[in-house]
């Protein structure tokens, strides 16, 4: 929900305060929430992990023995790659020592 003025002054109006203690807390009530969802969000993360579990998306597996016998035979990185399903510039990459893929 965000907070206007208007209803900043209507709320202090109503409840015969300052207008700043309306916003201040509010404020307070805003960053309590911002750390309870941090800590949820922390936690979730170290249970996944401690579970086994990857984030991020799932790796293409990659062959790159025999990306280099076919770069040995002549063929480009183009060829390759559209012979092996995927994108010259992730064959480029995992060359160039990325990510192999998960298990």
């Amino acid at each position: 929900m965000r907070i206007t003025s208007s209803k900043v002054a209507a709320l202090a109006k109503q409840f015969r305060v300052d207008p700043e203690l309306i916003t201040a807390i509010a404020d307070t009530l805003a960053e309590q929430e911002h750390s309870r969802m941090s800590r949820r969000t922390r936690a979730g993360v170290a249970r996944a992990r401690k579970l086994g579990r990857v984030s991020g998306p799932v790796q293409m597996p990659l062959d790159m023995a025999e990306v280099k016998a076919r770069q040995a035979k002549g063929q480009s990185l183009r060829t390759i790659a559209k012979a092996m399903g995927c994108s010259a510039s992730l064959l480029v990459k995992r060359a160039k020592g990325g990510r192999q893929g998960r298990p």
